[in-house]
């Protein structure tokens, strides 16, 4: 079980690592919301990891773990609240036409390119390869 929340754990952070820096189709508001959960998530990975190691803290008694739990999950619900309201109050739009695609993706038809070509190169190096003395 240990083994499980700390694999859980680290592919939270790699997964939140790799979105941030991808170039999604995203607003920064988005962007936002979507770390704000993963901020809840990872917390209440860690808060159950802690208790399966078997702390003996005081907050890890069930009754007051189970309340500690209901508050976590209650603030990220405040935070959503107030993501909401901020992209209301900003008036913030999630146009996703095709102008808004194409500077979003901008340069990258450069490196599907090499991709390509890099993946030609590779088949072509192994066509003329010999496997014999």
């Amino acid at each position: 079980m240990k083994l499980t929340i700390s694999i859980h754990s680290l592919l939270v952070i790699v997964f939140t690592v790799y979105v941030l820096l991808t170039r999604p189709y995203r607003n920064f508001s988005t962007n936002l919301l979507y770390v704000l959960c993963m901020i809840a998530f990872l917390t209440q990975i860690i808060m159950m990891y802690m208790k399966v190691q078997g702390y003996k803290q005081s907050i890890f008694i069930d009754k007051y773990f189970f309340l500690l739990t209901i508050f976590l999950s209650g603030f990220l619900w405040f935070l959503v609240l107030c993501w909401v309201l901020f992209v209301l109050i900003t008036k913030q739009k999630w146009n996703l036409d095709k102008q808004t695609v194409l500077e979003l993706t901008e340069g990258q038809d450069l490196a599907i390119y090499y991709i390509k070509d890099s993946r030609q190169f590779i088949i072509d190096l192994l066509a003329r390869k010999k496997y014999t003395a």
